[in-house]
């Protein structure tokens, strides 16, 4: 389900006005394919990033994988 304007505003982003949540909806309406693809290339940016840290320094993933899992205990 899609959230409604107030939703978004009151318990996403609750420092925004109820008009910068409207004026934010209205930019991506009016943009909404130059978005979409600015979006997909940053998460295709972002997998890359990964995949690099993961080859260039095995060992972190092992600390993210410690540091997750006593994360997941304290919680």
């Amino acid at each position: 389900m899609i959230p409604s304007s107030d939703t978004i505003q009151s318990e996403c982003f609750p420092s925004l006005t109820l008009e910068q949540v409207y004026g934010a909806i209205t930019y991506y309406l009016r943009n909404r394919e130059e978005l979409d693809t600015y979006l997909k290339e940053s998460e295709r940016g972002y997998a890359d990033f990964k995949e690099r840290i993961r080859s260039e320094y095995p060992r972190a993933q092992r600390i993210d994988s410690i540091l997750r899992g006593a994360r997941a205990i304290k919680e």
